[in-house]
């Protein structure tokens, strides 16, 4: 069997490139091998952008209820690899179409099985280190897959996404089988006893009721509405200016953003509990003004792997302190996962809503007002920030671990 620190960051390389499906490469994959045109690939990606928002919330509640986050995560990996391959077998828009929300359904299973994961493992008390460790293990996932598919597409095309797709999906089932079962509990998981017939779970209206969770989700909200549009915008320009390739200067820019994430991610987790959450939330926040700034100011190529790098430093620091602050505030009520559900959703529409603005504003006042705008607005998630307390939310006393679980902790705090 499989070390549980050695295990949950495996799981989550591999689970990097699974949880997205193709991602971004289905639209080169159905343009370039089935000759799709740009309104038919825009539907079907947003199609799956809506199905994983509208599944986020009632994914996470399914694991509160049911817990198993190891037979979870392989359903979302049977789920993801079910789906895409199926865009192979059977044609036309409305069946890929259909195909594509299967995949999105599993995406937005597996975000919070993984985190359901690694809490029944380490507990509330070592969840911020565990999830700084699991980031690091996504991004650097996210690189590799990225090389590898890179590298497959000279051999063969644009099928070499889904081919590298299978070879991780296959990877993650392996960890998954080897993951030890006694390393998992249910207590240590949701913070408190396993529910018995009659009794009753924590309130969905709990979680709206609390005002700090809404102000931190909310942040996180309006750190990706300035965020996400920044990258698709700098390419867009640089192909308009025609001086540069813009798709190789896209691929590198991913791919410093991805390596940046690597040692931030891993800084923030040991950091959270020395400065407290809301001290890296407002961090991260911070970071995308400057990053808008520099965008506005710069038309130097050579400044994006800068703006690129802040992107990093920005992204990793909110991929722990938001996950992180979010199970300080739910922990212990049966409704972690939904929460978690519920930031997903957020997130994802925050983006959705980010390049539709962004786009708005670019063709009425110029890219300069553009990437002012999406400065400005996380400036916002800092004032709300700085009306609450999360240092204080520190659990009691996490269940009694077994003794893979005190392996884990103990492994993980000499890391």
């Amino acid at each position: 069997m499989m070390s549980p620190s050695i295990g949950l960051p495996v799981i989550n390389f591999f689970m990097a490139d699974v949880g997205g499906g193709m991602g971004p490469f289905l639209s080169t994959w159905l343009s370039e091998a089935e000759k799709w045109p740009p309104d038919q690939i825009g539907l079907v990606l947003s199609a799956g952008l809506v199905a994983g928002m509208l599944m986020a919330i009632p994914a996470g509640a399914l694991i509160d209820r049911l817990g198993r986050p190891r037979l979870m995560l392989a359903f979302t990996c049977l789920l993801i690899m079910g789906g895409t391959l199926a865009m192979f077998v059977v044609h036309g828009l409305w069946p890929i179409l259909l195909a594509q929300v299967v995949v999105a359904t599993g995406g937005a299973l597996g975000a919070p099985a993984l985190t359901a994961l690694t809490m029944a493992t380490i507990g509330k008390d070592g969840f911020p280190r565990q999830q700084g460790i699991n980031q690091a293990a996504t991004h650097t996932g996210n690189v590799v897959a990225a090389v590898l598919i890179w590298s497959a597409a000279f051999i063969i095309g644009a099928s070499s996404s889904i081919a590298i797709l299978g070879v991780m999906a296959t990877g993650m089932l392996i960890a998954l089988a080897f993951y030890p079962r006694d390393a998992m509990d249910h207590t240590r998981m949701a913070g408190r006893e396993r529910r018995k017939k009659g009794d009753k779970r924590g309130s969905t209206r709990a979680l709206l009721r609390n005002h700090r969770l809404l102000i931190v989700i909310l942040s996180v909200g309006l750190f990706n509405f300035g965020s996400a549009a920044v990258l698709p915008l700098l390419a867009q320009r640089v192909s308009l200016e025609g001086k540069h390739d813009a798709t190789q200067w896209l691929a590198v820019l991913v791919v410093v953003a991805q390596a940046v994430m690597v040692p931030v991610s891993w800084a923030a987790g040991r950091l959270a509990d020395k400065f407290g959450r809301r001290i890296l939330l407002i961090t991260a926040c911070a970071v995308v003004p400057a990053r808008g700034a520099l965008a506005a100011l710069s038309h130097s190529p050579w400044a994006l792997v800068a703006i690129e790098v802040l992107d990093g430093v920005g992204a990793g620091i909110m991929s722990v302190a938001g996950a992180a602050a979010v199970a300080d505030l739910t922990y212990g009520g049966g409704r972690t996962q939904t929460a978690m559900g519920a930031l997903g959703t957020i997130q994802s529409l925050a983006s959705a809503v980010s390049a539709s603005a962004a786009g708005f504003v670019v063709v009425r006042m110029g890219w300069t007002s553009a990437y002012t705008m999406l400065g400005v607005v996380p400036l916002a998630g800092i004032a709300l920030l700085c009306t609450i307390q999360l240092r204080d939310e520190k659990p009691a006393s996490d269940a009694p671990k077994d003794s893979q679980g005190e392996k884990a902790a103990a492994i993980n705090a000499r890391v």
